[in-house]
Order: structure tokens, then C-alpha cells, then sequence
């Protein structure tokens, strides 16, 4: 009976973490400012992977801008509409 439960604790435990991480991403889907954040970690990641060149250090660059800017605006735009 004992191991019934502990199953049916870890499934629930798992659905619990996948809802979290599913509304997490409905909420990337639904933000502009976030969907910049992702695009700038994207950009940082390529250019990690080049490592090296004139295109390694534009991705880099580009990717720290993108996810600066994309910051600013998202915490402004809570700040505007006074979310907490």
C-alpha cells in the first residue's frame, strides 16, 4: 500500500512541475519583453558556441543588448501597469 502512495505522490509532484514550467512559458509566449530576454540568451549561446571572431563577439554583444533592453522594458512595463 506504502508504494501506492509514494507513486501517486511522485506523479503529482511531476504534474505540478510541469504546470509550473508550461504557465511559466505561456507567459514568455505572451510577453514581448520576455521573448527578448529568450532571443538575447540565444544570440549570448551562439556566440558561445563560435567562441571565436568578429561573429562571436557581434552575437555576444547583440545578445547582452538584446537581454538589457528586454529587461528594462519589462520592468517598466510592470511598473507602468502596477503589477506586483
Amino acid at each position: 500500500m506504502k508504494t501506492h502512495h509514494m507513486v501517486t505522490d511522485t506523479t503529482t509532484k511531476s504534474r505540478e512541475g510541469f504546470s509550473a514550467g508550461v504557465a511559466y512559458l505561456e507567459k514568455v509566449r505572451r510577453s514581448k519583453p520576455l521573448q527578448g530576454v529568450v532571443f538575447g540568451l540565444v544570440l549570448v549561446g551562439i556566440g558561445l558556441v563560435l567562441q571565436v571572431g568578429v561573429m562571436a563577439g557581434m552575437m555576444g554583444i547583440y545578445g547582452i543588448s538584446a537581454i538589457l533592453v528586454s529587461t528594462v522594458a519589462y520592468v517598466a512595463l510592470r511598473v507602468l501597469r502596477r503589477e506586483p
